[in-house]
């Protein structure tokens, strides 16, 4: 479906996700419950899918903090942990 110039929304299932991301299912569950994946959408009453784009934004976030400069911490702070 597609609404003037803007581009068709791409919905991924499940499998494609786990491909997408390298992860697998209970791992990407786990993240949603954490607040730290992308909620899927409800298709049908048992299908859901997760919009492309938003899957795409979560990969790009993940190189983003990659390529952040980590924080400098202590050695004593680390060995408490």
């Amino acid at each position: 479906m597609s609404h003037g110039n803007s581009a068709p929304v791409q919905i991924l299932r499940i499998k494609a996700v786990r491909e997408r991301v390298g992860l697998s299912q209970s791992i990407i569950y786990t993240l949603m419950a954490a607040g730290r994946f992308p909620k899927p959408v409800r298709l049908s009453t048992r299908c859901v899918g997760w919009p492309a784009d938003e899957v795409d934004a979560w990969l790009r976030e993940r190189i983003t903090e990659r390529a952040a400069p980590k924080p400098k911490r202590h050695a004593r702070m680390e060995a408490a942990e």
